[in-house]
């Protein structure tokens, strides 16, 4: 199994055993409690990995890529901290144990990040979504339609990178890859700025239309401007 898939399945494999694999605690505490939890730690999950992947692009040279995946980082905490203060407002303590995960080249991470991103949108926050709706829980709602509306403009960044590489061969794991529109990364260039909505986590490379984020409706001066560290 290439790595991409195998961090896919992982992916899915983790959410279905926490969602599922414990009826009696799920049975008292609520879907949607135990969801977010599931969702705060794995934001910082992928928080520490798109580090790691922005340290590896570095040493490659790619400050473009090193700085999209510093970016997505920083989003990742602020999808983290919007579950955390749901799991407050629910009377939880937010509780994380970081897991381990691989670091390959960066064309082989952006394409894994891709994987994982859509993973997220279409599986993990579509169900966690479905939860809250039915349990009514409309705070927890808004935290994860945000973070999920949030993964398509980390996942058309990713693909935008990925497809600029001059290294193919990984681009061949990402059967249905979009266009390569907007900001194109390449080798040696420095580092974009990019844009980061602090109220949902939505990472940008230009600033939204009128300064207004897509996906919360965050005002123009709402939308920060992130200068990458390099």
């Amino acid at each position: 199994m290439n790595p991409c898939t195998a961090i896919k399945c992982l992916a899915l494999a983790t959410v279905f055993s926490f969602a599922f694999g414990s009826v009696s605690s799920i049975a008292e505490e609520g879907m949607t409690f135990s969801v977010l939890q599931v969702a705060y730690a794995r934001e910082l999950d992928a928080r520490s990995q798109y580090l790691a992947f922005a340290a590896r692009a570095d040493l490659e040279g790619r400050a473009s890529v090193a700085c999209l995946f510093w970016a997505v980082a920083r989003a990742e905490s602020v999808h983290a901290a919007n579950h955390a203060a749901a799991i407050v407002r629910l009377g939880g303590t937010p509780a994380w144990q970081p897991v381990s995960f691989d670091v390959h080249g960066t064309g082989e991470n952006l394409a894994a990040s891709i994987l994982l991103e859509v993973a997220e949108r279409h599986q993990v926050y579509r169900r966690f979504a479905g939860y809250a709706r039915a349990e009514c829980m409309y705070d927890a709602l808004a935290s994860i339609n945000y973070a999920r509306g949030a993964e398509r403009t980390h996942e058309a960044l990713f693909r935008n990178a990925l497809g600029t590489l001059d290294h193919p061969e990984p681009r061949q794991l990402i059967a249905s890859a979009s266009p390569v529109v907007g900001w194109l990364p390449s080798r040696g260039d420095p580092a974009p700025t990019l844009y980061l909505c602090p109220g949902d986590g939505s990472v940008f490379s230009s600033r939204p239309g009128a300064g207004t984020c897509p996906n919360c409706g965050g005002g123009a001066a709402h939308v920060l401007a992130l200068d990458c560290p390099h």
